[in-house]
């Protein structure tokens, strides 16, 4: 809603509970030139709605969720947790009030009143690319060049001029993924496979004469 339907609707509100004061309120929402500026606001938004196909036919009816910025689609679980969201805040205030206001057969409530409530924590789209560890079912976020690449198509899409041959001739991870994790971490490396990587490919002797100075490792 825009600020000049608030300012009439707050208007239209007070006239009709008689609260009007002896002077004359005016909204500076409410001028003329201030609700052209949000109508065409409005239309600029509305025209970028349909250029991304927003509003399309083949999508009438359509129960999946998707992410105008980035075209991603939620899942059922997802869908469910942003559908009904006002539902689980019920229930979260349903319980609030039965843990701290009602009280027991032994006469107290179960849990003071001035505990912490615990939060929701409901699926968004933040969490589409979210997939659990085998090991501890940690959630190990798949970013990657994602992000970058879905920037990219959504710029062509918008009628921007993307020159995809010379991008991709660069890095597009956020990190050298040879010598860091996706979070920064420094691989850490393995001391164990620096010997097989010496000698890749040569031919080892089982003892060497040598008559000047040479390399010496040692691992300790």
């Amino acid at each position: 809603m825009s600020f000049n339907l608030r300012a009439q609707v707050s208007a239209e509100t007070r006239q009709l509970y008689g609260m009007t004061l002896d002077d004359s309120l005016i909204h500076k929402e409410a001028n003329r030139s201030r609700r052209q500026k949000d109508n065409d606001t409005e239309e600029r938004v509305l025209d970028v709605l349909k250029r991304f196909g927003v509003f399309s036919a083949d999508k009438t009816g359509s129960e999946i969720l998707e992410n105008i910025a980035t075209k991603d689609q939620a899942t059922v679980e997802i869908t469910n947790a942003l559908l009904h969201a006002n539902k689980s805040g019920q229930k979260q205030v349903e319980k609030f009030f039965e843990e701290r206001l009602i009280q027991t057969e032994e006469g107290s409530p179960s849990k003071p009143f001035s505990d912490p409530s615990t939060k929701n924590k409901a699926l968004t789209f933040s969490n589409v690319y979210d997939v659990p560890k085998v090991m501890d079912q940690k959630g190990n976020t798949l970013k990657a060049d994602r992000s970058l690449l879905q920037r990219l198509i959504i710029a062509y899409e918008g009628g921007r001029k993307v020159d995809l041959e010379e991008i991709l001739q660069h890095e597009l991870l956020p990190v050298p993924i040879s010598l860091a994790e996706m979070n920064g971490n420094l691989r850490t490396g393995q001391k164990s496979l620096l010997a097989d990587e010496l000698v890749k490919g040569i031919d080892c002797p089982i003892t060497i004469k040598t008559s000047k100075g040479a390399t010496l490792v040692i691992d300790g």
